[in-house]
């Protein structure tokens, strides 16, 4: 008798232990998804084309997250200067910038205003696309030098001068003060046709113009800059030195901390975001230049006019561009531009 009650608590114990085991794994709650606030600028304020493509750049990744990212949005300089935007970017002081880099980030971002190797949209698609272009393999290289992960690149236009004071397009002595960024790529090359460059931030370009400080401003790239600097200026000069390249990009240590499949989401929704900036872009750049010029002179350059500047820019830029950037980026720039 003692042996088959004895037998009898062993089944029993056996049979709790195996219902126990598939109820315990049931009843484990799936560990809740993560929840996101961050905060992002955008250097363009609201009325312009960048406001709206980065208030559209918001609602993809709020609404492909269920929600569970939320960013909070400062347009215009509220974070201060583009400048100030993407250093804050690197500090992790905010978590996202859509702006342009600068040589205040690093050196190497001279290859974003290297000249005359992007002169049209056509090659702009190409060079910038994800995830072969040449040039979006380089900015992602130098993004995560500066703490950042790269998230698109939303190319608006192409640079240009605005003056008030006429000059003559071809190169050779001007007698004009023209602002520069703190680039020395760009400074040396207008040096070399024929400007006197100065080194002034963008957000003081308004008052330099005004006060006199200088006759002219490179550095306006769609025609949304150019609108936006009207009051200040009575000739645009479509130079079209190069690609006006602006970044979307989000803190690298912060993009390290999420999860692999959010990783995935930010990296698809950025690669179809870039691709609709693209189609946005062409078309609204080249009504935004129509309007402009009802009321400013736009003096576009001649396709002799911008191969005599071309000419003289690569022997200047190529030699500096190699000691700051390297010889294999240096190489590809000068394998992609113009012959």
């Amino acid at each position: 008798m003692r042996r088959k009650w004895f037998a009898i608590a062993i089944a029993a114990c056996l049979t709790l232990s195996l219902i126990a085991i598939p109820l315990a794994g049931g009843c484990a709650a799936p560990a809740p998804a993560k929840t996101y606030n961050w905060i992002m600028s955008s250097y363009m304020p609201e009325g312009y084309i960048l406001y709206d493509l980065s208030v559209d750049f918001i609602e993809r990744v709020q609404t492909e997250s269920d929600g569970r990212i939320s960013i909070e949005h400062y347009p215009g300089d509220l974070l201060g200067d583009y400048e100030t935007q993407m250093k804050s970017t690197t500090a992790g002081t905010q978590d996202l910038a859509i702006s342009s880099p600068s040589t205040v980030n690093s050196p190497k971002w001279d290859l974003n205003v290297t000249f005359y190797i992007t002169p049209d949209w056509d090659a702009a698609k190409r060079d910038y696309a994800q995830p072969d272009g040449w040039l979006w393999k380089a900015y992602g290289g130098i993004s995560h030098e500066c703490n950042w992960q790269l998230l698109g690149l939303p190319l608006q236009g192409f640079t240009g001068i605005i003056s008030n004071v006429k000059f003559d397009p071809m190169p050779g002595p001007k007698d004009v003060k023209i602002r520069v960024m703190a680039s020395e790529t760009a400074r040396l090359i207008l040096d070399g046709i024929g400007f006197s460059p100065v080194t002034i931030p963008w957000s003081e370009i308004p008052s330099a113009m005004m006060l006199g400080t200088v006759d002219a401003a490179w550095g306006p790239t769609s025609a949304d800059d150019f609108i936006m600097l009207s009051d200040v200026y009575e000739y645009a000069y479509r130079f079209n030195t190069n690609a006006g390249t602006n970044m979307n990009v989000i803190n690298l240590e912060l993009f390290n901390s999420l999860d692999s499949a959010d990783q995935e989401m930010l990296q698809r929704i950025g690669k179809e975001w870039q691709e609709y900036c693209f189609s946005v872009y062409v078309d609204h750049d080249n009504a935004a230049w129509d309007e402009l010029k009802k009321t400013k002179t736009v003096i576009e350059l001649t396709r002799e006019e911008w191969e005599a500047n071309a000419k003289i820019a690569g022997p200047i830029q190529y030699p500096y561009l190699e000691g700051v950037i390297g010889k294999e980026l240096t190489d590809q720039a000068r394998a992609h531009a113009p012959k």
